[in-house]
């Protein structure tokens, strides 16, 4: 992960705080500011819950004015991104990545897919164990206790089992 000041980053675990900017880079640490949210956030650097956001063309982008525009081409210098877009008259201008609105939100799933927010295999599989257990527990015809927060001791076991095998209980 090549990590210089001036890129653009979305944070995993908050999205809400939209775009964020390398602010400074210090041995394993890296300050994130968070313009749309008014806040800093410091982050480990082995374990940054970030995505490096990298438009692609045909993307639609804002600027700071909130003039929209659509990704012609995707340069790359010194580790920072420089798109060249077009608006709607197809007048073209470089916009560089310290240009592009912080107020951008991925929320849906599309959006957090393209911008590289999605989990690794594990909460992939995570997620396919719950909607089957989900499933199974749907299927079963015993509903009475399901997600019940108890826990059940022996002795109360042995009396439940008890009452049951009377004839009135």
């Amino acid at each position: 992960m090549n990590i210089v000041v001036g890129q653009r980053w979305v944070s995993h675990t908050e999205p809400n705080l939209g775009l964020g900017i390398i602010i400074e880079i210090t041995g394993r640490l890296i300050g994130v500011s968070f313009p749309a949210a008014n806040d800093t956030r410091t982050y480990a650097k082995d374990n940054a819950p970030l995505s490096r956001i990298r438009y692609a063309i045909g993307d639609t982008v804002t600027n700071m004015d909130d003039e929209s525009f659509i990704v012609s081409s995707v340069n790359e210098h010194s580790g920072l991104i420089r798109y060249q877009v077009h608006d709607a008259d197809f007048n073209t201008f470089e916009l560089q990545e310290l240009e592009l609105n912080c107020f951008v939100q991925f929320t849906t799933p599309r959006q957090r897919l393209i911008s590289g927010q999605f989990g690794g295999n594990s909460a992939f599989n995570l997620r396919v164990e719950t909607l089957n257990h989900i499933n199974r527990l749907q299927q079963s015809t015993i509903a009475g206790l399901q997600g019940a927060r108890v826990e059940l001791l022996p002795h109360q076991n042995y009396i439940a089992n008890e009452v049951s095998k009377r004839h009135a209980p």
